[in-house]
């Protein structure tokens, strides 16, 4: 009974962390699908924010030419 108690504490525990942790969402936009400019900046902050116990995590979109549309010929039919 003890060890049930235990581990029902600690998932509790990791439960209750993950509601407090902190979610950034970010959107960026790049007109190279090719090019990972952004990634090791995300992964090197998330890495920061978990050593440092900050409860930050960043999650990131990015946006390009082969995943959104950027043709702005004609805007009012897109509207």
């Amino acid at each position: 009974m003890r060890n049930i108690f235990l581990l029902f504490y600690l998932l509790c525990l990791i439960y209750l962390k993950t509601i407090n942790a902190v979610t950034i969402n970010a959107l960026a936009f790049s007109y190279s699908a090719k090019a990972p400019l952004f990634s090791p900046l995300i992964g090197g902050f998330n890495e920061y924010a978990k050593k440092k116990n900050l409860d930050i995590n960043l999650n990131l979109t990015i946006l390009t030419p082969l995943n959104s549309t950027t043709n702005l010929d004609n805007y009012a039919q897109t509207i």
